[in-house]
């Protein structure tokens, strides 16, 4: 009804000689004036089984998951980081379902065994499953399940319960985006979101709850202005680093002959922090003699791309990055770490298609200033999203949220530091295989705040640790291997 009264619509109608129709008043629901609907509906991102493609959601009630650490991603060569499996799927691959109301294999929360992967043609191995129907088993006896190529212990697998349309409903009618605000001037209704309401500094500022509201429509049409006005990016302070980058970002589009709003980009944080190293990582003797640092400071800064469509700032870009100087210790000193970067589908442009050329414009730029200030390396986790995650911008459109491929990001990051090099901003790169091929000790890694590594690596000096200590207590007896030669699977020994 767009927020039309009830007497004032029967009014109207009945001067118009139109035919009454009785609509009981549950029937009856607003329309936003902005998008013309009532609901805003935030889409799942679909979920797939990986071994059918089957879509998991209702009539099913659950599926199986399996979440991969650092250590079986890396040891598995196949940089797999996690798997979905429709519980028919399962079942053929050889996992056992589980009783109701019970966890399947034991509740799949025991340590991983080390990945296998496929055998080479000529070896001999007969390992690893052949079909459907022939289980490997793990190191702890249990089944092996293929997907992906990569053979996964079926215990590592949880049961996951789908939950059904009516229950995500209950939280979406409490949302933020499910709000309204009347104009006081037309009495049209609108969404928060779709005219851009700020509760709370409309309360603050124009004061109190009973302070008026004016729609954009009214504001254009009729000369008013809003009670609280629309901040802008504008308005925020430029820094060095942020003008150039905008700069870069203008030479870029110009450089290309494309048409485009300005996107205006702003250094929105930049505060010093401190990592704390892991108790593993300080316990440990390690071989170089030396105590490993007890924290690391870094700077951390927030950078972001705004540009304007129909008159309104959209952000489009954002990144999180990591600087840790001069001052810190090592092996962290002069490094980068790109800890989060996202974009959304919201760069108007043309001709359009220009956004990775605008995000690489502002990527190289970044690096470029980083190399002027005494950084040497550049640290990125190349790994996107798992599905029903986001990095920083949520609740996109669900023609935006097909799930990127970790081989698609991969290249993108290669174009970009492919550019960097030209321009001779980046000397060369490569993965942290090829980087740390020659370290002499695990302590020589860099480990950033947030990051895998960071895990990781303390992870198994802890377990290494820990094995040391029972063989100690054992009177260091080894476990002799049986016939086959099998032996069960241990961390690998950090120097």
């Amino acid at each position: 009804l767009g927020g039309m009264a009830a007497a004032d619509l029967a009014s109207r109608a009945k001067s118009a000689g139109a035919r009454r129709c009785d609509v009981p008043g549950e029937a009856l629901r607003l329309r936003c004036s902005v998008c013309e609907r009532h609901l805003l509906e935030v889409a799942n991102v679909p979920t797939h089984c990986d071994h059918c493609a089957r879509t998991l959601r209702h009539p099913l009630r659950t599926y199986f998951e399996f979440v991969a650490d650092m250590n079986f991603a890396c040891l598995s060569g196949s940089g797999l980081t996690g798997a979905r499996l429709c519980p028919t799927c399962f079942k053929d691959l050889g996992g056992s379902l589980p009783p109701p109301g019970g966890a399947a294999n034991g509740g799949g929360a025991a340590a991983l065994a080390t990945p296998t992967s496929p055998p080479k043609a000529g070896t001999g191995t007969a390992a690893a499953v052949a079909s459907p129907s022939a289980a490997a088993a793990d190191a702890s006896g249990g089944p092996l399940l293929k997907v992906l190529g990569v053979d996964i212990p079926a215990r590592a697998f949880r049961e996951v319960a789908l939950r059904r349309r009516r229950q995500d409903d209950d939280g979406d009618a409490a949302s933020e985006s499910q709000n309204w605000v009347q104009c006081d001037i037309c009495h049209q209704w609108c969404h928060w979101v779709c005219s851009l309401y700020n509760h709370a500094a409309h309360v603050n500022l124009a004061g109190g709850e009973d302070a008026p509201f004016h729609c954009a429509a009214c504001c254009r049409s009729r000369g008013v202005a809003r009670p609280v006005a629309l901040t802008s990016t504008l308005d925020l302070p430029h820094t060095t680093m942020s003008r150039k980058m905008e700069s870069a970002v203008a030479a870029a589009l110009e450089a290309k002959g494309v048409e485009a709003e300005p996107v205006a980009v702003r250094e929105v944080a930049a505060n010093d922090e401190r990592s704390a190293s892991k108790q593993a990582m300080l316990d440990r003797r390690w071989s170089s003699g030396q105590r490993y640092p007890h924290e690391f400071p870094y700077r951390s800064r927030c950078i972001i791309g705004v540009q304007k469509r129909a008159g309104v700032e959209v952000l489009i870009f954002c990144m999180y990055v990591q600087e840790y100087g001069a001052t810190c210790p090592a092996p962290n000193t002069n490094r980068l770490y790109i800890s989060y970067l996202d974009s959304v589908r919201y760069l108007e442009s043309s001709p359009a298609g220009q956004r990775t050329l605008v995000y690489h414009a502002l990527m190289v730029e970044y690096l470029a200033l980083a190399r002027l200030r005494g950084f040497t390396h550049v640290h990125v986790w190349v790994e996107p999203p798992k599905n029903q995650q986001e990095y920083i911008f949520n609740c996109r459109p669900a023609q935006d949220r097909k799930a990127m491929k970790r081989d698609v990001l991969y290249a993108w990051y290669t174009r970009m530091l492919s550019s960097a090099k030209e321009k001779g901003v980046v000397l060369r790169f490569g993965s942290m295989a090829d980087e740390f091929a020659d370290i002499t000790s695990a302590s020589q890694i860099p480990m950033f705040n947030g990051d895998q590594w960071e895990v990781t690596v303390p992870d198994l000096a802890k377990q290494q640790q820990q094995s040391a200590r029972s063989h100690k207590a054992g009177g260091g007896a080894a476990a002799a291997a049986g016939s086959s030669g099998a032996t069960r699977a241990a961390a690998p020994a950090l120097p």
